[in-house]
């Protein structure tokens, strides 16, 4: 909507059976040239939605990858080879200080793959009231996306508010925990996750060993920048929550079976978060039973 209001041209598509594809059109005759595809759809059905539109759309056509974790971009790319895959960050409130938007609030953040064809969007996204950051490192701004993750995760497993959390000391430790058992996987496979504490996320973890009085100085420095974003991250429902184990812990646990390591930090709060799941959840539009 925010594209449409700034000019450009978008046909919206709620599902892609309303691609009249049986029809045999290609898509240019349905919905006029495509240019660029948001490709936002329900993750377990990624692989088949994106070999359908392999076949509505041009060879090379840029899609834009709007899914949860790292790996279903692969699958995804893999599924339909003959698109170009961009690998997407959306931030809110990142730490980094960014333009404001009308109402105060900063605007949201969109990292993206940094390619030419990608280059000639970056401003109609900027006048749609994005900030736009086009990264050579995109698997290392992911990665960083998801020791974020991870962090959310933990906080609302605290049952605590994000300040109170980061008063404990004992739950700041777990969390330093699950971040080492990561970055020692990640070395592995030679990714150095996106900085996005400001600082490098071995000090970050060193940080959160601290005793409470030197680390209440040196959160007011780091931690508490990204205490919006991290308590944006938290989810509200019951299918979120789900989906956001899948896509920080199983992250976690994938790149460790690929290296032939164990995760069990990660397996650990999978399990107590599954646990969180069935009992506080009476369905996938369920509220929290915790006021966050």
């Amino acid at each position: 909507m925010a594209l449409r209001q700034a000019g450009v041209a978008v046909s919206f598509l709620a599902d892609m059976d309303e691609w009249p594809a049986e029809s045999g059109l290609p898509a240019e005759e349905v919905h006029g040239p495509v240019d660029l595809v948001l490709f936002g759809v329900n993750p377990d059905r990624a692989l088949s939605e994106a070999q359908r539109l392999e076949r509505l759309v041009i060879t090379g056509t840029p899609v834009v990858a709007l899914l949860p974790g790292i790996r279903r971009l692969s699958w995804a790319a893999n599924a339909a080879p003959r698109l170009q895959w961009i690998r997407c960050v959306v931030r809110s409130g990142a730490a980094s200080a960014q333009p404001q938007a009308p109402g105060g609030s900063a605007k949201p953040l969109l990292c993206l793959t940094a390619n030419s064809r990608l280059a000639r969007w970056q401003g109609c996204f900027e006048r749609a009231g994005c900030v736009v950051d086009l990264r050579p490192d995109m698997r290392a701004v992911q990665w960083g996306q998801t020791m974020l993750q991870l962090a959310a995760l933990c906080v609302l497993l605290s049952g605590r508010s994000m300040d109170d959390w980061l008063q404990s000391r004992s739950g700041r430790t777990e969390l330093a925990r699950l971040w080492e058992e990561t970055l020692d996987l990640l070395k592995l496979s030679d990714v150095e996750p996106a900085p996005m504490l400001g600082i490098p996320w071995r000090v970050a973890s060193m940080m959160l060993r601290m005793s409470d009085a030197p680390f209440a100085w040196l959160a007011a420095r780091h931690f508490v920048a990204v205490r919006e974003e991290i308590s944006g991250l938290i989810p509200s429902k019951g299918a979120q929550l789900e989906m956001q184990i899948d896509a920080s812990c199983g992250e976690v646990m994938r790149l460790a079976m690929g290296l032939g390591e164990d995760a069990p930090r990660a397996v650990r709060l999978a399990e107590q978060l599954t646990l969180l799941y069935r009992v506080a959840f009476h369905g996938p539009e369920a509220l929290l039973a915790w006021d966050l």
